[in-house]
């Protein structure tokens, strides 16, 4: 892989602004294009980011301007869109949930796997400072042996963040309700902690 890894941003609403950021404050990386299936949110996008937005993603994976792809979309949406972007042998990032079915999430790894591509979830949460020394201390047994976990997960999401977007908060949409949307942080940096 070269020096600087150019990455496309599929899906230019909501979390694509903090993968944005992220991408910015990394001198191995580069936002080098956008997509987005509505053409007003990929002109203002590629705008905002001076970069080429496409409105069909696969012509951003075929551009030859990406080597790898965040995937910031509904979450029903990552297993096709991943798959595609391992057809155009370029790596993906998704945002979680990975998938709404084990079978999405089985797609997404055997894609990988054929195009000997990197497959990665988000789950930011174990980066964190205090939750990798939580981790460290158990993982050294310095707090004895983990034997039961009650998790609480108070996170808050008023009803704007709701309205923000007609997919959130049905399982039609998200595909499980707040085990898939809002918990998933919070699980996963339980697991890493403890498990």
């Amino acid at each position: 892989m070269a020096d600087v890894v150019r990455i496309g941003i599929v899906g230019t609403g909501g979390i694509a602004r903090a993968h944005a950021n992220a991408i910015a404050e990394v001198p191995e990386a580069k936002l080098a294009a956008v997509s987005d299936i509505d053409p007003a949110a990929a002109k203002k996008a590629s705008d905002e980011f001076g970069v080429p937005g496409f409105i069909d993603q696969k012509e951003m994976f075929n551009s030859g301007l990406v080597d790898a792809v965040t995937i910031c979309t509904p979450h029903w949406v990552h297993p096709n869109i991943a798959e595609e972007a391992f057809k155009a042998k370029l790596h993906v990032l998704t945002e979680k949930p990975m998938a709404v079915t084990v079978e999405g999430c089985d797609k997404m790894v055997a894609a990988a796997k054929k195009a000997r591509r990197i497959l990665q979830v988000v789950y930011q949460m174990r980066y964190q400072p205090s939750i990798r020394k939580f981790h460290e201390l158990v993982a050294s047994g310095a707090l004895g042996r983990i034997n039961r976990v009650l998790m609480l997960a108070p996170g808050f999401r008023s009803d704007a963040y709701y309205a923000s977007a007609g997919w959130r908060g049905s399982w039609k949409g998200e595909g499980g309700g707040v085990l898939m949307n809002q918990a998933p942080h919070a699980i996963d940096a339980m697991l890493f902690v403890c498990c």
